[in-house]
């Protein structure tokens, strides 16, 4: 379902007042709210190239790893890089990686020691925002309906219908919780090692 697409869907559900602008706008920030609920294999991002790196799509870092030695690096806050006037322009074998904000969006990431070799950097990415018609969201088709509900909520606020955004969110988390017990419990191989997350307050 492409942008223009999703519009009609939130028309037919008695939203078709609202300008195309205003829809756009909902609909992104239900797509960023789903994406945000976990993250899922359609936001994993590979990239390999020397530090320092600027990722500008970077959501959270999985893992680091030094490409000539394979080995993992081990990601500090800035603060405890920069502890006791640690000197950050030390040259040598990267043990440790840490972030700076990007100029506009994303981060930078650094290494330190600092080293020029290349490294591989396996992320979870934020999806690019829908402009156009015929853009579509990267979440699979067949959970577009949640990503239809995220937006009608957000519609029903709008309208003052807080009610109506409360019973449709609780069904959200409901839905997005199975949807994610089943990403977590993908390994069904050993599936008798595997925990399944039951629903919390903090959910």
């Amino acid at each position: 379902m492409n942008l223009q697409e999703a519009r009609g869907e939130l028309a037919g559900r008695g939203f078709d007042y609202l300008s195309a602008s205003r829809m756009t706008i909902m609909l992104n920030n239900a797509k960023n709210a789903f994406e945000d609920a976990w993250p899922f294999p359609w936001l994993e991002r590979t990239v390999t190239a020397a530090p320092p790196l600027l990722i500008a799509d970077l959501k959270y870092v999985r893992m680091v790893k030094h490409v000539p030695t394979n080995d993992e690096l081990w990601g500090l806050d800035f603060r405890q890089v920069a502890q006791d006037d640690t000197d950050l322009t030390v040259r040598g074998l990267p043990g440790y990686w840490w972030l700076e904000d990007g100029p506009d969006v994303g981060a930078i990431l650094h290494v330190w020691p600092v080293a020029t070799d290349q490294i591989s950097v396996w992320y979870t990415g934020e999806s690019p925002e829908l402009v156009n018609q015929i853009d579509a969201p990267q979440i699979p088709a067949r959970y577009h309906p949640i990503w239809i509900d995220y937006a009608v909520v957000q519609a029903y606020k709008d309208s003052d219908n807080f009610t109506g955004a409360q019973a449709l969110q609780s069904d959200i988390n409901g839905r997005m919780l199975q949807l994610i017990e089943r990403f977590e419990t993908r390994n069904r191989q050993n599936g008798h090692f595997t925990n399944v997350r039951f629903a919390s307050e903090d959910d």
